[in-house]
């Protein structure tokens, strides 16, 4: 099983790395380790002509401490995640996180996403929509939600109707 874990540091993206080391997986799954910088711009047609100079120095110095930051905490995850996953691969990418997440997904030919239900902005939440509400909706896989801290993972309620996408879900499980 592949497996897409998108996290951004938040307690929520901790409590789904959390959730997906206590899953007692049948196999070892291949886990990458996603984490999206998305750093809001206004357009430069936008920014006074003066300062445009300033603006995008502004931008990439940001953009860059994001990507440090973002390189360490997917180190950091996937060091955690070897010792109980297969092949654990990080990466790290610019652009709006929901499609990000939902590209790599399909790249990768991702069999579960699995994301935290809030990030680290509820003022952008609340402006922009939820990313991981964007990623259920859009995902070519099935996508895991993880809206709390958890316990080991003991039970797991499954609808079926006996469709193939029930029988795949419960192939997973």
């Amino acid at each position: 099983m592949k497996i897409i874990l998108a996290i951004d540091g938040s307690t929520y993206s901790r409590w789904a790395t959390e959730v997906l080391l206590s899953v007692p997986w049948a196999e070892r799954p291949e886990v990458i380790v996603l984490h999206v910088i998305d750093v809001a711009v206004v357009p430069e047609s936008l920014v006074a002509q003066q300062a445009a100079d300033v603006y995008r120095a502004a931008v990439t110095a940001e953009t860059t401490s994001r990507e440090k930051a973002g390189r360490r905490l997917v180190a950091q995850v996937a060091a955690r995640l070897k010792k109980r996953c297969g092949l654990v691969r990080s990466i790290v990418e610019n652009g709006r996180a929901a499609g990000v997440i939902v590209d790599c997904a399909r790249q990768e030919a991702a069999d579960l996403i699995v994301v935290g239900a809030r990030g680290v902005s509820n003022v952008r939440r609340f402006l922009l929509g939820s990313v991981s509400a964007r990623v259920v909706s859009h995902a070519p896989c099935s996508v895991l939600v993880v809206k709390w801290g958890s316990r080991a993972v003991r039970r797991v309620l499954l609808g079926a109707d006996g469709s193939k996408p029930s029988q795949r879900a419960a192939q997973c499980l």
